[in-house]
């Protein structure tokens, strides 16, 4: 017997292991898929979908219409549709300071991870709410401007203590 919400443990880990090696897809789906119910649905919508890949690859693409059957049910495309409503693309190095981070040799494009839209930016305490001067960008800004030039190692070492800050 499957519980509901069973697997938002192992899937929110999985979410977290996803991100850190870079990969913001499986990242983003895994954290929609610890949706209790929710998830669970479009979970096994996928799984499906996956295994009519994996036996396709096998037989040579035989089961090519089988494939295009799990896909027409629409499980993969809602459970997709739900992950881009709850999680987003957070710029660790924001857009605004995107000059500065250039010089120092970094791309802001690398420093992308998915963020739940209430932490991102739509709760009271999110990272781009309140007070500027307490938000992301605001904790951001004061750094550069204590020293506008700065080196790449002291960019990476003010992000990690922005993410402990903010429990990213």
């Amino acid at each position: 017997m499957v519980i509901p919400g069973a697997g938002a443990i192992p899937d929110l880990a999985n979410s977290g292991i996803y991100a850190a090696r870079g990969n913001y897809k499986e990242a983003a789906m895994s954290a929609f898929f610890a949706i209790p119910i929710i998830g669970d649905g479009a979970a096994a919508g996928r799984k499906i979908q996956k295994a009519a890949d994996k036996v396709g690859d096998v037989i040579g693409g035989t089961v090519k219409h089988a494939d295009d059957a799990v896909k027409n049910t629409g499980a993969v495309k809602a459970g997709t549709k739900v992950a881009k409503e709850v999680v987003e693309g957070h710029h660790l190095l924001p857009t605004q300071f995107k000059p500065q981070f250039e010089a120092a040799g970094l791309k802001i494009e690398d420093f992308i991870i998915p963020l739940d839209k209430s932490t991102h930016r739509l709760k009271p305490g999110g990272i781009h709410t309140g007070p500027f001067e307490d938000s992301w960008n605001g904790q951001w800004k004061q750094f550069f401007d204590i020293q506008k030039d700065r080196s790449a190692e002291e960019i990476l070492e003010h992000l990690k203590k922005m993410r402990k800050h903010f429990k990213i």
